[in-house]
């Protein structure tokens, strides 16, 4: 990969503490031209992990402008990084990999 990340959406407000407790998963959803099937899966983390301390990432292989928007729309807490090109499931993963803070991830 060549550097070509960059972030969209504000980090949550647990990152910017450094004392805050890291989280213990972190959900990682890749994406290209994300559909309705999407918006579902937020809905079911939100759901499913609500007494979790996690994160979420939405790493986006390069879906352009207009994706960027519905993502943040979507996932307004979300972790969104978008690449500039699209660089394939696994090259994204290793992204929030890098990232996060979590001690175990969720790649879906």
């Amino acid at each position: 990969m060549t550097g070509t990340a960059r972030r969209t959406a504000s980090p949550l407000a647990d990152s910017q503490d450094p004392q805050a407790a890291a989280p213990l998963v972190a959900v990682v959803i890749v994406t290209y031209l994300p559909g309705d099937e999407l918006r579902e899966c937020l809905d079911s983390i939100a759901r499913e992990l609500a007494t979790v301390r996690h994160e979420v990432w939405i790493i986006d292989n390069a879906s352009g402008e207009a994706v960027s928007t519905l993502l943040h729309d979507w996932a307004p807490s979300a972790r969104v990084v978008r690449l500039a090109e699209n660089v394939g499931f696994g090259a994204a993963n290793n992204v929030a990999f890098a990232r996060s803070r979590a001690s175990h991830f969720l790649l879906l």
